[in-house]
């Protein structure tokens, strides 16, 4: 069956699951499909008991207050490990619950002397070389390095320790990099960071073409929010990354002024209807196609542009097209996110694989590869 041609959607949807090639991709594909027609969290269980790191961590509403009951009857001074992101949020968390934090520990020598509130940032020796340890319970943070740290702690004889991804939403390192034999990295690449946030996609797959002895040539990374930006611009200059050219602006099919609600955390998405105020803002939209010059061959675009993608691969037609560069894009802002954009990304270039992965403990973070 081709792609043109075709008017019903379930016409459409089976086609694309012939179209997946990996049983795996065909199992995420069938349950987020039920879970868009049905709205039965039981899918997205499914979905998460599949991957072995979260088999037993499937998160639910509420989930957190669980830690907080095992904070309080600890009885102990609380001392997050890690002050990334996640940790920022949960930090106004637990003090909305009137926990305490003693210290906050992180290795980032810039960070250690400064404060949050009236909490300390501190290095890990600074703690066990002033407090009994046994009198402290330790809350990872970092969703990345868990086993690291605790293995570290378990060095210093820190013994009572909490990981705070049990508890709550986390997700794995490798999203949008797959470590597949599917998904192969140019010596050179030429990279499209579609809603970078806070560039952490950006540093991963340069560490993971180090690894491999390869370089990322350029980076586009398009950012609406304009203090997520500024903090994007401050980042590339500390780090020294001249090949980034930054972009504030969300990805659309056409220059376009876009409502935005949440604006200026990792949550912004686009607002159904248009209008200011209670979080919502204006934020202005391009097409990749309108600032990728054609002399430029990209080689990897990835979009997490929340709702916003199968808009972003329109007006990418020509690059994707002509560049055919490998595209990691997210599948799960939409309910029918999930067999519109494959379908469209078959269209534009019918001989693309496609793969389908899973990266968290609840229901987001799926992404589509088309290589």
């Amino acid at each position: 069956m081709e792609v043109t041609g075709m008017n019903a959607e379930q016409d459409k949807v089976q086609w694309i699951y012939g179209q997946l090639c990996d049983e795996e991709s065909r199992y995420l594909f069938e349950n987020r499909r039920k879970y868009a027609e049905s709205g039965e969290w039981k899918y997205i269980e499914n979905i998460v008991r599949s991957i072995p790191q979260y088999a037993d961590n499937v998160y639910y509403g509420g989930k957190e207050q669980e830690l907080y009951r095992k904070l309080r009857a600890y009885g102990k001074k609380i001392i997050l490990f890690g002050y990334g992101y996640r940790a920022k949020r949960l930090y106004r968390d637990l003090c909305a619950e009137h926990l305490d934090m003693a210290y906050i520990v992180d290795s980032d020598e810039k960070k250690q002397g400064t404060f949050i509130e009236k909490t300390p940032i501190v290095s890990l020796r600074y703690v066990v070389e002033r407090e009994n340890t046994d009198q402290c319970v330790f809350l990872i943070t970092s969703s990345y390095h868990a086993e690291e740290i605790r293995a570290e702690l378990s060095k210093c004889g820190c013994r009572y320790v909490e990981d705070a991804n049990l508890y709550g939403k986390c997700f794995r390192q490798d999203q949008y990099f797959e470590r597949s034999d599917f998904l192969t990295f140019a010596e050179q690449e030429v990279f499209v960071d579609g809603g970078c946030f806070d560039l952490e996609t950006t540093r991963i797959l340069m560490e993971r073409l180090e690894e491999e002895g390869k370089k990322c040539r350029s980076v586009y990374a398009f950012e609406p929010d304009r203090n997520n930006y500024l903090a994007c611009k401050k980042k590339t200059e500390h780090s020294g990354w001249h090949n980034i050219r930054l972009v504030n602006a969300g990805l659309w099919h056409e220059p376009a002024a876009l409502t935005w609600e949440n604006a200026g955390t990792a949550g912004a998405h686009l607002a159904e209807a248009a209008g200011e105020g209670g979080g919502r803002c204006q934020v202005k939209a391009v097409s990749l196609d309108s600032v990728v010059e054609k002399r430029e061959q990209v080689t990897f675009i990835k979009l997490d542009v929340e709702g916003a993608e199968l808009e972003a691969l329109q007006g990418a037609k020509r690059i994707i097209t002509e560049n055919r560069p490998k595209l990691a894009v997210c599948l799960y802002h939409k309910k029918e996110d999930y067999w519109r954009i494959p379908y469209y990304v078959k269209s534009m270039v019918p001989e693309y694989r496609l793969y389908i992965r899973h990266y968290s403990n609840y229901s987001a973070e799926t992404v589509l590869y088309a290589v």
